[in-house]
This record gives C-alpha cells, sequence and structure tokens, in this order.
C-alpha cells in the first residue's frame, strides 16, 4: 500500500499548477493575417511571440503577388515581386514602347557604337558576317542593352533565337551578325 504524503502532494499541485500557468502565459498568442481585405489561412499561422508579430513569408508574400524560394546555402528566404504592367501609365507605356523599337533597330543595324567595315566568314555558312559596333559587339553589351526595356527572360530568349538560328555568332567573345542582304539573298534562293 501506498502512503501518500499530503503536505508533499498538495505541494507538487501548487508547484505544477504555477509552472503550468506559466507556459501558458508564453505560448505563442495566434493572430489573423488579413492581405487586401482578404483573410488568409496558411498553414503556419501568424502568432505574436514575445512581443513581435510573426507572420510565415511564403503565405503574405504569394498573397501580394510575389514569389518566394529558399536559399539553402545562404540561409535567406528571397522574396521577389516581378514589376506589374498595372504599375505604368499611359505615358510610360508610350515611352517603353518606343525605346523597344528603337532597341531592336538599333541591333539590327548592328549597334551606334564604332563599326569594323571588315567581313567575317564564318565556318558552314553560306553567307558572310559583319562585326556588331563597340556599344553591342559582347554579349554581355547585347542582353545588358536589351534588359533596358525587356525582361531578363525576354532579353535571354532573343540571344537564344538569335544564335541558334545563326542570326548572331559569339566568335572568340566578340559578336557579329549576318549581312541582311547576303542573308535575305540566301533565303530566296
Amino acid at each position: 500500500m501506498v502512503k501518500i504524503n499530503m503536505k508533499s502532494f498538495v505541494s507538487g499541485i501548487i508547484v505544477g499548477s504555477v509552472l503550468f500557468s506559466g507556459v501558458s502565459l508564453a505560448a505563442p498568442s495566434v493572430v489573423k493575417l488579413i492581405v487586401n481585405g482578404k483573410e488568409l489561412h496558411p498553414e503556419v499561422p501568424a502568432q505574436i511571440i514575445d512581443g513581435s508579430t510573426l507572420v510565415p513569408a511564403r503565405a503574405l508574400a504569394e498573397a501580394l503577388g510575389a514569389s518566394v524560394t529558399w536559399d539553402a546555402k545562404n540561409q535567406a528566404v528571397i522574396v521577389e515581386k516581378a514589376p506589374s504592367l498595372t504599375a505604368f501609365g499611359e505615358a510610360e507605356v508610350r515611352q517603353l514602347t518606343s525605346a523597344a523599337k528603337e532597341h531592336y533597330w538599333t541591333i539590327s543595324i548592328g549597334g551606334k557604337g564604332e563599326h569594323s567595315n571588315e567581313e567575317v566568314t564564318v565556318p558552314g555558312k553560306d553567307y558572310s558576317y559583319r562585326w556588331m559596333g563597340s556599344d553591342l559587339d559582347t554579349k554581355a553589351k547585347l542582353i545588358a542593352y536589351l534588359e533596358e526595356v525587356y525582361t531578363p527572360e525576354q532579353a535571354a530568349a532573343f540571344w537564344t533565337k538569335e544564335s541558334q538560328d545563326g542570326s548572331l555568332v559569339d566568335i572568340g567573345g566578340k559578336l557579329a551578325q549576318s549581312n541582311a542582304d547576303g542573308g535575305n539573298l540566301l533565303d530566296w534562293r
């Protein structure tokens, strides 16, 4: 038969009550997360811990139209939001469209920088090439110029298309483009 010491039993209940009540006071307090008038219910709820409100980054960022990635190497959460076309007014759209047209034609003529008149022969091609102007004579310069008015994805897609179809070639780090007339004659043939 177990003999219970009443004094120890009561003391244990009091100490336990004090400990557990302290834990419940320090427990996180769950709060609502409302973004643009809509309540979100993320997997991990927003909480107040030690006086600071903690909000799950992914739920908040995605509700605001951003993407979230985890960079394990740097132990960093990366939140990125692409610029929205709705953020542009009519004047900005006109200006961007005009700049895009100007960039297209500048690339088509080989750039505005200093040009070499030297014709370039590319092995395996039946038509000649010309060097790009000094302002667009490397892939890095061309991509940077495109990204002034196009997204990085569009600039990369342009490079891929032009280099795969042979319109632009990288020869020892310098860019050359097919002579337009020679290319057109080849196409007609």
